[in-house]
């Protein structure tokens, strides 16, 4: 078909132009008291505290999250710093390479909030690429742009590209991994390590939002 020659050029538009509203992605700051702000404390205490003491990510704002016999913490489900963490962690380094600095502070500079965006891009690109090996597992014959296009025409695009800091990419790429090693479990043959993973991704699945109790579902 002569209209072929045009999917790519329109597809490769649509993409790049996902990238020019940005505003949340040069922020010199998270700013309390949000989801946002939640589930970037979050990420931050284990990707550059390595711990789980929030007191000095929430200083000054001790109680306007929860607090409860001095224990502060985010109201925000962790799961979603979990994922995001070890994006932190890498910018937080080159921050310290570039500026020097060392010290945590509620003015996070910007190599922190970039790297910490790049989390919710790669997770999108992961969930497509793991629902083209399901498909292929189950032997539908769906093009690899069709399905990128389906993914692109969600709303998980949005989250990914700009509200970067919320639960939505990560709730769809749990689901996608659930449901891929649960098909590889019975195909694999290490089935006691694919058997380990499952409810692990499970469990990270539900600490993202503890309501979709149905992944425990998507492996029968």
């Amino acid at each position: 078909m002569k209209n072929k020659k045009y999917i790519y050029p329109i597809f490769i538009t649509l993409i790049l132009l996902l990238f020019l509203k940005i505003d949340f992605r040069f922020q010199d700051t998270v700013y309390c008291c949000g989801d946002d702000h939640d589930y970037y404390m979050h990420a931050e205490t284990i990707g550059v505290d390595f711990d789980l003491d929030y007191s000095n990510q929430m200083l000054g704002i001790e109680n306007r999250r929860f607090n409860l016999n001095d224990k502060i913490a985010p109201t925000g489900f962790i799961g979603t710093g979990i994922y995001s963490s070890p994006f932190l962690f890498f910018g937080h380094l080159l921050d310290r390479v570039l500026t020097g600095k060392s010290e945590l502070s509620q003015q996070i500079f910007n190599y922190r909030i970039l790297f910490y965006s790049f989390s919710s891009v790669f997770y999108y690109f992961l969930t497509i690429f793991l629902t083209l090996k399901i498909l292929k597992i189950l032997k539908y014959k769906f093009k690899n742009y069709e399905v990128v296009l389906l993914y692109f025409g969600s709303g998980v695009a949005y989250y990914a590209f700009e509200r970067f800091s919320m639960t939505h990419v990560y709730e769809c790429f749990s689901c996608v991994l659930i449901l891929y090693l649960s098909m590889k479990f019975y195909s694999h043959k290490n089935k006691n390590f694919i058997a380990f993973l499952i409810p692990l991704a499970i469990a990270l699945g539900i600490s993202v939002r503890w309501v979709n109790y149905f992944y425990l579902l998507l492996p029968y």
